[in-house]
């Protein structure tokens, strides 16, 4: 197993892992940023599909809208979207400004699409609203390459503001890993007392929303500490959870960027939420750099991560995929814990209720879209 803290070396390792398939790469994507990440990966798999691999690309029509908000405003993959989404993205665009961002949008020239669907060894569905956040790779049935980072040139190096981004990724060579993905072998419930290498899978899928329930049963069995690196909050049962869980002593460290590019003002009011009613003992850490990671880190062992925020979109409309496993039986807790200890270098440590400033009217209404 490989375990990667930042994009940097995630990618490299995914484009060495697509340059050496055999037989199949298969893709499901959120965002797939026309900027030179993006194309660099493009060009890895059409260099792979034209030595006879067979590439599968899924990629989600509503990640178009963030394409087109933020950052290149490019899409890559996306040669049409319908109307209503184009007007989601332009809202975004206008709600959250970013310095330096294009004053245009683009989606990708018709002809280029065409080019990849013509390809007899490329398949491209780019033309439905999945409402999947996934982010997975799976290459000749046998690696599984599970993340939070989107295919976008921010999660490399930086973003628009000069914020690198804390975010994640596994890969795994084993078919085992790879039949428990594709079979929608969700563990709602796993029993934490009992560690062991085998990998369990929540997720939100056509068969069933289970990342709650399942996020939920990790949390129920804290025993001591809880480390928790994400990008969104907005989940009242969750918070609710968290609450309950450091009133019983248990240590909560939660890291949250300082301004997020959505929903700043919402995450900032959860945070000081939490912050209050556990009578100012939950270790809130504001952090400079932008997160865009989603772990839960379960008394210095279990880890889950993923696609999943802890924000309503990720709990009751998005699907989404966590992959779990015990970090010390393959010998990454230690990487994982210098990550954390990475964003504490680069946080404020919320010390008094009133540190936490937020526009609560724009809080009210990201928490209703």
């Amino acid at each position: 197993m490989e375990f990667f803290t930042n994009g940097k070396a995630g990618f490299k390792y995914l484009e060495q892992a697509i340059d050496e398939a055999k037989d199949k790469v298969e893709i499901q994507m959120f965002i797939w940023r026309d900027d030179q990440l993006g194309r660099r990966l493009l060009e890895s798999v059409q260099k792979a599909a034209d030595r006879g691999v067979l590439v599968t690309v899924n990629k989600d029509q509503l990640g178009a809208v963030f394409e087109l908000a933020e950052e290149s405003r490019k899409s890559l993959i996306h040669d049409r979207i319908p109307f209503k989404l184009l007007l989601k993205s332009l809202g975004i665009h206008w709600t959250y400004p970013m310095k330096g961002k294009p004053r245009r949008c683009y989606l990708v020239d018709k002809e280029s699409v065409e080019t990849l669907k013509n390809h007899p060894n490329i398949t491209i569905n780019n033309n439905k609203n999945l409402s999947d956040h996934t982010k997975c790779i799976i290459i000749d049935d046998r690696q599984l390459i599970i993340s939070g980072m989107n295919f976008e040139e921010k999660e490399y190096s930086q973003d628009l503001l000069g914020r690198c981004y804390f975010d994640y990724m596994l890969a795994v060579e084993s078919e085992e890993a790879v039949a428990l993905f594709r079979n929608d072998d969700d563990r709602i419930h796993r029993d934490l007392k009992i560690p062991s290498m085998t990998f369990d899978i929540i997720r939100n899928s056509a068969k069933g929303f289970h990342v709650k329930d399942g996020l939920l049963d990790r949390l129920s069995q804290v025993e001591a500490r809880l480390d928790i690196v994400m990008a969104y909050l907005g989940y009242g049962e969750i918070n609710r959870k968290l609450v309950d869980l450091c009133k019983a002593g248990i240590e909560l460290n939660l890291y949250i960027p300082v301004k997020a590019n959505l929903q700043s003002d919402l995450n900032l009011r959860m945070a000081a939420d939490l912050f209050k009613r556990t009578n100012e003992k939950a270790n809130i850490y504001l952090c400079h750099q932008m997160i865009h990671g989603k772990l839960i880190m379960v008394d210095g062992d279990y880890v889950t991560f993923g696609s999943s925020n802890l924000n309503r979109q990720a709990m009751e409309v998005l699907g989404e995929s966590n992959i779990g496993f015990f970090s010390r039986e393959y010998g990454v807790d230690e990487q994982i814990l210098a990550s954390i200890e990475s964003i504490r270098a680069e946080s404020v440590q919320v010390k008094r209720y009133g540190d936490i400033k937020y526009n609560l009217i724009k809080a009210l209404l990201e928490g209703l879209v």
